[in-house]
């Protein structure tokens, strides 16, 4: 974290706290460790409530300055995104597993579109685009964190292993070994 002054006034009035605030967001210490046991079993937490009630300040000064500070010490990065009524959400893929672990409820509520694209049976331009845009933005160390090798042999376990929901990421089999 960078080199923080205390304000004169240490309430920001009915704005949210931002990140930079995190040394006077102060009282939330339970709900940032929830929030954050949650991001420790789930890719995915929605953070909803009434208007006015804290959730972008617990996010942006609580949670966010949390992760930061956890893993900046192990040299990981979280990738973080906010999403406003009428944002735009995709699930692409099962690259890290076919689980999307929520309901639709916060989606619904807050207008956001939860997208799909179509790998498949899409038009072929789209998918050529899709994968360009993976293949630049998807840092490399992380698609090999997602992926396993295996060899043939390993097939009916991993089979089995995939079927119970226990196989996250890629698993690249090896047909000749």
């Amino acid at each position: 974290m960078s080199r923080h002054v205390v304000p004169a006034r240490p309430y920001p009035g009915l704005r949210p706290f931002q990140k930079h605030e995190w040394s006077i967001f102060f009282g939330r210490e339970p709900m940032i460790d929830a929030v954050l046991d949650r991001l420790a079993q789930t890719r995915l937490v929605v953070v909803h409530g009434s208007s006015g009630c804290g959730k972008s300040s617990l996010v942006k000064a609580g949670v966010l300055p949390r992760l930061e500070q956890e893993h900046s010490l192990h040299g990981v990065s979280w990738r973080t995104a906010q999403m406003r009524p009428g944002s735009s959400v995709a699930a692409v893929g099962n690259a890290a597993g076919i689980k999307l672990e929520t309901t639709v409820i916060p989606f619904l509520l807050r207008g956001i579109n939860l997208l799909g694209i179509d790998f498949v049976s899409g038009p072929h331009a789209r998918r050529v685009a899709a994968w360009d845009r993976i293949t630049r933005d998807l840092p490399l160390d992380l698609l090999e964190a997602l992926t396993e090798d295996a060899v043939l042999a390993d097939v009916p376990r991993l089979g089995n292993e995939i079927l119970k929901g226990r196989v996250r990421g890629r698993v690249v089999v090896d047909v000749r070994g």
